[in-house]
């Protein structure tokens, strides 16, 4: 699974902003990685999923992925995490 990296214009390595989004599992309650990607938390904040179904690799059940059901993360290479909770939107 490839992940969305971004760098600044000057491209410094410490400056490297890796993204991930994961899902909670309406059956188990735990968090997955999802193959959803997203470059900048704005983007998944204005985005819209539509029908979308996983399978969570915890418990084996597909589950339908709202927006409310997702997270998204950016971690900095200095280890710093930014949460991002999905909203619902109508």
């Amino acid at each position: 699974m490839t992940q969305a990296i971004s760098m600044p214009s000057g491209g410094h390595p410490e400056f490297r902003t890796e993204t991930m989004t994961y899902a909670h599992c309406q059956h188990c309650g735990r968090w997955f990685r999802t193959d959803l990607r997203f470059a900048t938390v704005e983007d998944f904040e204005l985005a819209r999923i539509k029908k979308s179904t996983r399978t969570c690799p915890y418990c084996r059940k597909r589950m339908e992925v709202r927006k409310e059901h997702l997270r998204f993360d950016e971690v900095r290479n200095d280890a710093r995490i930014k949460h991002t909770e999905g909203r619902y939107f109508l």
